[in-house]
């Protein structure tokens, strides 16, 4: 199935644990989220981000998506409507499924003193 909703390239894309939803970050700083059950048909767009998509990591239980843009944003979204969770600490015990980010508590010791965000 052949879907063309972004005008800039892919920054990163993965499906969710369950399966059913891919989410599709771009550099036209949204993530699109489609659903695998209905012939890939988009239910969201993840609107919020100033730069462009770089990671994205999906809940162990598909229902919540982190995302990473260029200028070292992190941000959370409730799937599938994408709708932003704008108090983060209420995911604080979500596990995650795969963390590419690089943003994050549990990547905090890997950023070298007076990083600037190039160096991881």
């Amino acid at each position: 199935v052949a879907k063309k909703h972004t005008r800039e390239c892919i920054g990163d894309i993965k499906f969710s644990p369950s399966g059913r939803w891919l989410a599709v970050g771009s550099h036209d700083n949204f993530v699109d989220v489609y659903d695998a059950s209905r012939n890939f048909k988009r239910v969201g767009v993840c609107k919020g981000h100033s730069s462009y998509i770089t990671h994205l990591d999906w809940s162990e239980d598909s229902r919540y998506l982190q995302t990473n843009s260029g200028d070292y944003e992190l941000m959370f979204w409730e799937i599938p409507g994408c709708e932003q969770i704008k108090f983060p600490t209420a995911l604080k015990d979500t596990k995650w499924d795969s963390w590419t980010s690089t943003l994050g508590w549990p990547v905090q010791g890997v950023w070298p003193k007076h990083a600037d965000g190039t160096d991881v």
